[in-house]
């Protein structure tokens, strides 16, 4: 669940392993049945920031704001 999903995310940022992050949001975008939520997203965007990827770091804000997750 997305649970579950939100904390591997997490767990990978906090080991500075963004590229596994990123694949683990990319899972969620492509289920049918889990969908990335606001702490998934932002689990993600810290990933980004911690590792430097600013620029990544926006495009995840503004894919999450154009999907409507607040």
């Amino acid at each position: 669940n997305a649970v579950t999903y939100s904390t591997l995310i997490s767990a990978c940022d906090k080991a500075g392993d963004l590229s596994r992050a990123l694949q683990t949001l990319d899972e969620m975008k492509s289920s049918d049945r889990v969908e990335p939520n606001v702490f998934s997203y932002s689990s993600a965007i810290s990933a980004c920031g911690r590792a430097g990827e600013y620029e990544r770091a926006l495009e995840l804000l503004a894919e999450m704001n154009e999907r409507g997750i607040k």
